[in-house]
């Protein structure tokens, strides 16, 4: 029998509602397409060496953490408050489909209900914050105050929003 909090390089799908970018329990643990993204650049403004700039195995969004292009105002307002994937996604979206997949620019996820590369959960009427709890018991890193863990917070997730018209109706 062997016990793990998971493997970062295990990357699940949460097809959903979508994501709170304001919800720090997971952000840490988003998927970054680096396929779609540029090299983290440094507080001096030079360009790293590798995604991982912090040099923890792992590439996430501390990684851009001091890149002077990358503002926390940058993405969604309700999250302004933290570094956030959806300030890289507003950032460094350019309208090009850089690893040619068919979707562009997607560089933490994917909106299929409003067919676009921000995976925000905007609604909040009926189920659109259940992606965001399913999120939080699958992912939350632990250990941050917030008095709770998911069953795997050493693994990484690609978010999704799959919202159904009559789910808002």
């Amino acid at each position: 029998w062997r016990q793990t909090t998971g493997r970062f390089d295990v990357i699940l799908a949460v097809a959903d509602t979508g994501v709170d970018w304001n919800d720090d329990d997971y952000q840490n643990n988003v998927a970054l397409n680096t396929a779609e993204l540029p090299l983290p650049q440094l507080a001096d403004g030079s360009t790293g060496l590798s995604y991982d700039t912090d040099g923890n195995g792992l590439v996430n969004i501390q990684d851009y953490a001091q890149d002077p292009r990358v503002s926390f105002s940058d993405g969604e307002d309700a999250a302004d408050g933290r570094l956030d994937a959806s300030d890289l996604i507003a950032r460094f979206s350019d309208g090009v489909d850089d690893d040619q997949n068919g979707y562009p620019d997607d560089i933490a996820g994917w909106d299929f209900f409003a067919n676009d590369n921000n995976p925000y959960n905007s609604f909040t009427e009926g189920f659109g914050t259940h992606g965001s709890g399913v999120i939080e018991d699958i992912i939350s890193e632990g250990d941050d105050g917030n008095g709770r863990i998911g069953v795997c917070p050493g693994c990484s997730f690609v978010p999704r929003s799959e919202e159904h018209t009559s789910e808002l109706q």
